[in-house]
């Protein structure tokens, strides 16, 4: 069991694919680990539209696999983006997302090494 990972949720969204679902948790932990980070720099960059489309496409991603904990805080942080909250609150936001992140995504791997 990962923490932070519905898989049961995912398999479902996958049709019970577990071959697919394990595909994508290894793309997903290796391919979308800077994605907060670009998110946080186009908002220091002051380019929320860009930090937008990065965010919303995390979102969609790591609720596609069950990334529910991630999935809610980029949701949180989509939202804020969309408002054009400050730059402080996303940054603060960015953080949380980032670790969440980095943890499931090394948790996957380390799960999918076994």
């Amino acid at each position: 069991m990962i923490q932070g990972l519905d898989a049961e949720a995912g398999l479902r969204y996958l049709g019970g694919r577990v071959p697919s679902y394990v595909r994508l948790l290894r793309r997903f932990a290796e391919e979308h680990i800077d994605d907060v980070a670009s998110v946080s720099a186009s908002v220091a960059a002051g380019d929320y539209k860009a930090a937008r489309e990065v965010a919303h496409s995390l979102k969609g991603v790591a609720g596609t696999l069950g990334a529910v904990r991630l999935q809610a805080l980029v949701a949180a942080l989509e939202q804020l983006l969309v408002t054009d909250g400050s730059q402080q609150d996303a940054h603060g936001l960015c953080e949380a997302a980032q670790k969440e992140l980095e943890s499931l995504a090394a948790s996957i791997l380390a799960h999918l090494s076994t």
